[in-house]
């Protein structure tokens, strides 16, 4: 990761993509403010120089053979250059004296640009003496070895300008890798979680690995419907297909991802998805994984369980890791099954009425939708509801948080009487007007 601290005392993290498409952004700029920069004061330079060279064209066509050949070298330059007729001029000269004008002219061109040059970048260096200043950092989750089996108690290091030998170990490295930080300073808490922070003097100690570790594994879309989903960490990684373009709201980019079983998700990006990188990847039919894609809770309002990237968040259509290249490639061959190529027509028409806000809903009959027999559509979806799902509220699992709270009220069944509260009426005294004690 890197992070950028702007003049404005604003700061910004990026992850490694998002820096490079950055880095790429400010060399266009900086390229394009040269060229301008460049060609303004070649013109203000080519106009010094004619200013100093000006000759009355009258005194050029007065001159003859023997006044030329008094004439220096640069005074013969002046006269060719504000000549009409050059090539009259030039008939007049020896032999001698042409050669020494090439080699003069050659000199002040070399002269003219070194000048040029140097006054570029003056205003150049001036112009962009507030350089990015990006500083390079390594976060990593660590977990006490005694929690290691469990991943609880949990803290985030962050390891500020690493040097090459430990930068080297740590992307080599994977997770499950034992280390003992000496010298490790503490900054507080952050959303719950212990802020660990990295110096000049912390000291690395490798020892091997444990393979007790929690490993990452792909989260089942339906497990995050279920209403009872809670990820190690508030992080997740998944393997989806990208239902929808991106829709463009206020604040935020959003997709809406599916599983094979029709089950959708959304992802929200701050700002717009292009300084992300990722606009080329994020179009419908396309497949993608996310790693570290943040998880916030459910959202009552919403029947549609909305994940978010951050500046840890990784998406990518080419995966490296075994365990989300296993889930990759099973996608990869559902979608090539002639059976399943109105998949995404079938999920988009779902989305639709999602969004809608219908009522009733109908869940699509995969028989209907794909157009292919019973057998076929079980091999690829596994066993999926056909049943009409009737809720105040449009749902896409029957699992959904809303019917869990309506199934659990419905086994209380009907509320009992209230009991008449019988009570004594108040004492008279206490019901006349206030009196002003007498002073004695």
């Amino acid at each position: 990761m890197f992070l950028e601290k702007k003049t404005n005392s604003k700061s910004i993290f990026r992850n490694e993509k998002m820096e490079t498409i950055e880095a790429e952004k400010y060399k266009a700029h900086q390229q394009k403010s040269l060229e301008i920069i460049s060609n303004k004061i070649k013109t203000e330079l080519i106009a010094e120089l004619a200013s100093k060279t000006s000759i009355s064209r009258k005194y050029i066509s007065s001159m003859k053979k023997e006044n030329l050949d008094k004439l220096n070298i640069d005074e013969l330059n002046n006269i060719l250059e504000n000549s009409t007729d050059p090539l009259e001029i030039q008939s007049l000269l020896s032999y001698e004296k042409l050669e020494a004008l090439k080699d003069f002219k050659k000199s002040e061109q070399e002269r003219f640009y070194n000048e040029l040059q140097n006054r570029v970048n003056r205003v150049f260096n001036e112009q962009f003496k507030d350089d990015r200043k990006v500083i390079p950092m390594i976060k990593l989750r660590v977990v006490d070895k005694k929690y290691v089996s469990t991943g609880f108690k949990a803290a985030l290091l962050t390891i500020w300008n690493p040097s090459e030998d430990v930068a080297d170990i740590l992307n080599k490295s994977t997770e499950g890798q034992c280390c003992t930080f000496h010298h490790i300073s503490t900054n507080g808490f952050m959303n719950g979680e212990l802020q660990l922070s990295a110096n000049k003097n912390t000291r690395f100690d490798f020892q091997g690995y444990n393979d007790e570790y929690v490993k990452r594994d792909v989260v089942n879309f339906k497990s995050i419907l279920s209403g009872t989903f809670l990820p190690l960490f508030g992080e997740l990684d998944f393997v989806g297909i990208v239902v929808s373009n991106v829709n463009k709201n206020n604040a935020y980019n959003e997709i809406y991802v599916s599983d094979k079983e029709m089950n959708i998700i959304s992802i929200l990006f701050r700002g717009n998805i292009k300084e992300y990188g990722y606009d080329d990847m994020m179009y419908p039919g396309s497949i993608i994984s996310g790693v570290n894609i943040q998880f916030k809770g459910f959202n009552n309002l919403s029947s549609i369980p909305k994940l978010y990237n951050t500046e840890q968040s990784l998406f990518t259509k080419n995966p490296k890791t075994d365990y989300i290249l296993k889930k990759f490639d099973e996608y990869k061959m559902f979608m090539k099954k002639p059976e399943n190529r109105d998949f995404l027509v079938c999920c988009q028409t779902k989305l639709n009425e999602i969004c809608n806000g219908h009522g009733e809903t109908t869940t699509l009959n995969n028989e209907q939708c794909l157009n292919k027999s019973k057998n076929a559509l079980h091999r690829s979806y596994g066993e999926l509801p056909v049943t009409v799902v009737r809720t105040s509220n449009t749902s896409q699992s029957e699992f959904s948080p809303a019917q869990k709270r309506i199934k659990m009220l419905n086994s209380y069944g009907k509320t009992p009487p209230l009991n008449i509260v019988h009570t004594k009426p108040p004492d008279k005294k206490l019901m006349g007007q206030f009196k002003t004690p007498t002073r004695l």
